[in-house]
């Protein structure tokens, strides 16, 4: 998977979580902190997981969980940020 995918996954990722908070705030802050942990966890599991007995997972699989982990959280923390200092 080249960057470039990388970029637009990301970038989808943040318009789509932006999305939500602007219909529901409260789903919005829900949704991502669900998906956010779930995508932590799971790239936790198999961070320990590869530690333990590496496997052949590709290397974007771990990118792509990393970026999953970060939209919804820099959309959360935009949005909290934008409530509590207006």
């Amino acid at each position: 998977m080249s960057t470039k995918r990388h970029i637009e996954l990301f970038l989808s990722q943040l318009i789509i979580y932006t999305l939500v908070f602007l219909v529901d705030e409260h789903v919005g802050y829900l949704l991502s902190i669900i998906l956010g942990c779930l995508s932590l966890v799971l790239l936790v599991i198999s961070f320990f997981l590869e530690w333990v007995e590496p496997s052949k997972v590709p290397r974007w699989y771990f990118q792509v969980m990393w970026l999953s982990f970060l939209a919804p959280t820099i959309i959360a923390g935009f949005f909290l940020g934008m409530r509590y200092y207006t």
